[in-house]
């Protein structure tokens, strides 16, 4: 169904950089982002990696 895949597409994005924005206002936060380094450090690289990834397709760049 690459006609339905086409028809998400721009929502999906949308969704996906707006949660990106989240997080990185979440890692602006430096007791916040230590407290989930700290707590659960393998959900933070995660976050990372894919703030890392979303950043750089969308052409801006990391802040942390």
């Amino acid at each position: 169904d690459l006609k339905a895949v086409e028809d998400d597409y721009g929502v999906n994005m949308l969704r996906l950089v707006v949660a990106n924005g989240f997080v990185g206002r979440l890692f602006d936060n430096s007791r916040v982002s230590k407290f989930i380094e700290r707590r659960q450090p393998a959900i933070f690289e995660q976050l990372i990696t894919l703030q890392d990834s979303v950043d750089s397709d969308i052409g801006t760049g990391a802040k942390h």
